[in-house]
């Protein structure tokens, strides 16, 4: 019977390499995986039980070298971090395989931390397919370490097992003997061999010598003098001159490509004047899918759930109560707040669809180079764009996203951004007022109401850079990884762990509040029962703020508006059932909003008026105050003051911008 062991497993390697998609398939967990580089920024940590050993797996993000960069961003510095301060019984070191000679720097380094390492090169399909046949064995036989070959996004059973098995044999028979390659010059080796026998790791010296930071100083001079170089330039020239005789020995060219697909896509995609216009294009494609397709479903969701649900309730009423029909207005409270939730399913679902597909295509990285020059022009480097894009599913991981930017500038700027991309959640109030007041044409409303919150993003990041010091410096590095066909499977998982985290985390809040909402739209202030929701608790709160809003085209009567704008604070997900909630109380005896039965895009038409209004409140909704749960990310992640700059700044901005279009929209009316 052997022991129970714990051992820490660290999966490391370059950005895009597969590490997170391999880290799930050894774990069964289910990280967020993209074919674009950036989508680990904080490390995750699974553990499993494999024979005596409890192994503990770290999928850390992607680093190209364990060095400390003057522009490193945070999840680098992170794992920088880890890699260099933390124990580990095993590293897991992925690399892609059709570039291995760029892989192997990183690697080098991993095996002078004293940890065992494995080599696992990883899209080894994709290699062969390219032409490029590499001799695994004599890798394994120069660097002293376990090279296994492997395909992540096909991987069977199979393979993980085998995985785990090498996993558990290299860390069962590893002898703890400190090994070096002898790759470095006599004097660095010395100095490395000094600081082992006193316990220290040849990564850390090796950290040292590259950093001045050695005690001794006369050592650096002693080696330059020697060599003629500086000790940082001797190490990093001895590693490139091993990996290119590696490389030369072991990676074979059989055919070359000269136009392969990639290459194909990328001049069209990426063309220096139709590449702008081509984002552009497929993101008006994903507005029009998701309002045509998701606006058809919901309609229909709403009818079945709505209605079915309310005639089988009241039929059960009925049977047992006297007074069923009072027991009806609070049980429709709860059923239609449960429509209003599974209607923005289909909505939702289709813009995630749109979004995992850009993301496996390898699409997502090059809309980072595209924006290059853009964020450039607002002294911002190129992979800014990927926060504000993926705000456009939800605004809290962008908001967590900001930590691939190098300089604390950047992402406090960045992250003020964030809040001025349309988030799904917002989507929702979009296709509602669509469908009410622009018919055919709500999908080209909605492409402008995203387009409008990226300008005024742009427009803030401009003007938050010259108000905020701080150096503006930085570089754009970014890997355009190769093009791939979505994965169904991939897609699949994605989209439903997007949908079940809206339903769990909107899906009570919708529910809840929408019930509140119309409870309070029944009852008074004393606690009697109204028929008039003009005389209820809800509408008392309402019309106490409504003239604030009147500048933005929301009367005094129509303070349901005003229930949608407050309660959206907490969540965009619920301002359209509080709206409804709010409008069910107000056209119970109203035939305007309906006369065939209440109709929520009757009585918005109704109360709202006309299509100059709506679009002001649609424009407030997109600009002012997130959610509270944005909130918080701001505040996590940059700081409290911040965050609540952030909440000042979308306020001012939303109400203004807002207030403005509707007073010019309206004159220019009167005029003509």
């Amino acid at each position: 019977m052997h022991k129970r062991r714990s051992v820490r497993i660290a999966i490391a390697g370059n950005p895009n390499v597969g590490k997170s998609t391999i880290f799930n398939l050894l774990t069964g967990h289910n990280s967020s995986v993209g074919n674009w580089p950036g989508v680990t920024v904080n490390r995750e940590i699974k553990s499993l039980q494999y024979k005596e050993f409890a192994m503990e797996f770290h999928d850390l993000p992607g680093i190209y070298s364990i060095a400390h960069q003057y522009n490193a961003s945070i999840d680098e510095k992170e794992t920088l971090d880890i890699l260099t301060n933390e124990e580990f019984d095993l590293i897991l070191n992925i690399v892609d395989a059709s570039v291995m000679e760029r892989s192997l720097y990183l690697t080098l380094q991993l095996i002078e931390t004293g940890a065992p390492v494995i080599l696992l090169c990883n899209m080894i399909d994709e290699a062969t397919n390219s032409g490029v046949n590499l001799k695994l064995d004599y890798i394994a036989d120069e660097l002293n370490v376990t090279v296994v070959p492997f395909n992540a996004i096909n991987a069977q059973s199979g393979n993980i097992s085998a995985l785990l098995e090498i996993v558990y044999s290299t860390i069962h028979s590893y002898d703890h003997q400190v090994r070096h390659l002898g790759i470095y010059p006599e004097s660095i080796q010395n100095y490395m061999q000094h600081g082992a026998q006193n316990g220290v790791k040849y990564s850390r010296s090796i950290l040292e010598l590259c950093e001045a930071s050695i005690s001794d100083s006369s050592i650096l001079n002693d080696i330059k003098a020697e060599y003629g170089e500086d000790v940082d330039i001797l190490i990093a020239s001895s590693r490139y001159e091993f990996i290119h005789e590696i490389a030369t020995n072991a990676v074979e060219i059989i055919k070359q490509k000269v136009n392969d697909c990639n290459s194909v896509l990328d001049n069209v995609l990426m063309h220096k004047f139709f590449a702008l216009p081509i984002f552009l294009s497929i993101m008006y494609c994903i507005f029009w899918l998701t309002l045509v397709f998701g606006s058809t479903m919901q309609t229909k969701t709403n009818e079945y759930v709505t209605y079915g649900c309310s005639a089988a309730v009241a039929n059960i009423f009925s049977l047992f109560f006297s007074d069923w029909a009072r027991f009806m207005l609070i049980a429709d409270g709860l059923i239609a707040g449960t429509s209003i939730l599974i209607s923005f399913i289909p909505i939702i679902s289709m813009l995630y669809i749109c979004l995992a597909v850009l993301e496996a295509s390898g699409y997502m990285a090059r809309i980072a180079f595209i924006c290059n020059k853009v964020m450039m022009r607002l002294n911002l480097p190129g992979k800014s764009i990927i926060p504000l894009i993926i705000g456009f599913g939800c605004n809290v991981p962008a908001i967590s996203a900001v930590k691939i930017l190098p300089l604390k500038k950047h992402r406090i700027i960045v992250a003020l951004m964030v809040p001025f991309s349309s988030c799904s959640a917002r989507l929702s109030v979009y296709t509602i007022f669509g469908s009410a007041f622009f018919m055919e044409s709500s999908y080209n409303i909605v492409f402008a109401l995203y387009l409008i919150g990226i300008l005024v993003g742009m427009m803030t990041g401009y003007v938050l850079n010259k108000l905020i010091p701080g150096s503006a410096q930085s570089y754009f590095i970014i890997e355009l990884p190769r093009y791939r066909i979505p994965k169904l499977r991939t897609i699949a998982i994605k989209v439903y762990d997007n949908v079940r985290s809206f339903v769990s985390g909107a899906g009570p809040l919708i529910i809840s509040s929408f019930f509140i909402i119309h409870i309070l739209s029944l009852i008074s202030i004393d606690g009697r029962y109204v028929e008039d929701a003009n005389h209820s608790v809800l509408a008392k709160i309402a019309q106490f703020s409504s003239p604030v809003f009147e500048p933005l085209g929301v009367k005094k009567e129509n303070w349901p508006a005003v229930i949608g704008i407050i309660s959206g604070i907490l969540a965009k997900e619920i301002v359209i059932a509080n709206i409804d909630a709010s409008y069910r109380g107000l056209c119970l005896h109203n035939a305007a909003c309906g006369s065939d039965g209440y109709d929520l895009k009757q009585a918005l038409n109704y109360y709202f008026g006309n299509k100059i209004a709506a679009f002001a409140y649609i424009l407030f909704i997109l600009l002012y105050f997130p959610c509270i749960s944005t909130f918080s990310a701001i505040w996590t992640e940059i700081g409290a003051v911040w965050a609540v700059s952030s909440v000042a700044l979308s306020c001012c901005v939303g109400y203004c911008i807002s207030a403005l279009f509707y007073c010019v929209a309206i004159s220019m009316v009167a005029l003509t």
